[in-house]
């Protein structure tokens, strides 16, 4: 093998190594500086009520009804549901309500590492704005953790769950989209996070749609 042969070859297996996804969790992941911490991820379809969002207290906020709006489905921008521990709702009757996290936003960046077999390569983002609130189910997996912060099935603390498809119920809802066009897998990354200023159009559908009976904090 000569040496031009030997130094291509020695770059593709850095570069896979470099590039490759991995299985993992939460509690081997190292947050870089300017993250808050390591969360995983899901994603379903219609938002909830936790917030009091859309029409009727259920479906599409205005901005992501529409693909081609500035800020919508496949631009990188979602709604979606966090855990408790971030939501910080009122409980009745078992559910949260009007959490403090009502209507904040997080930037969320793929880790490179997934919770199964595959996953995304390291760096694809998205913005997600709160408007639910992800219960803690006790179920296998269970993602979403409690109030008290303990950690879920995968050694995470926070977790997002990300509504891909806000204008009806999908049993099968479609993958996020990175804001770099990647597409992100079907539950189980892990991402890191940290709180964002809500881009102008998001806070105004927030105002619009969710404000009146659950105030942004």
């Amino acid at each position: 093998m000569n040496a031009q042969v030997f130094s291509l070859l020695a770059l593709l297996v850095s570069s896979a190594h470099v590039y490759a996804q991995s299985v993992g969790s939460c509690s081997n992941i190292t947050t870089e500086g300017g993250w808050q911490g390591v969360a995983s991820i899901s994603h379903y379809a219609y938002m909830g009520t936790a917030c009091n969002c859309g029409n009727g207290n259920e479906g599409a906020a205005n901005w992501q009804g529409n693909t081609g709006a500035a800020l919508g489905i496949g631009q990188g921008y979602y709604s979606g549901a966090v855990n408790q521990l971030l939501f910080q709702g009122n409980m009745a009757s078992g559910e949260p309500n009007c959490g403090s996290g009502c209507g904040v936003c997080y930037e969320l960046q793929t880790t490179g590492v997934n919770a199964y077999d595959g996953g995304a390569g390291p760096g694809s983002s998205i913005t997600v704005m709160v408007v639910d609130a992800c219960y803690n189910n006790n179920g296998a997996p269970n993602w979403c953790t409690s109030i008290t912060g303990g950690p879920d099935d995968f050694g995470c603390k926070v977790h997002f769950d990300i509504d891909t498809d806000p204008t009806a119920y999908n049993p099968t809802p479609p993958n996020p989209v990175g804001k770099d066009g990647t597409q992100w897998t079907n539950g189980g990354e892990f991402v890191q996070y940290r709180q964002v200023p809500c881009p102008p159009a998001m806070a105004s559908a927030f105002t619009s749609d969710c404000a009146g009976d659950c105030p942004a904090h």
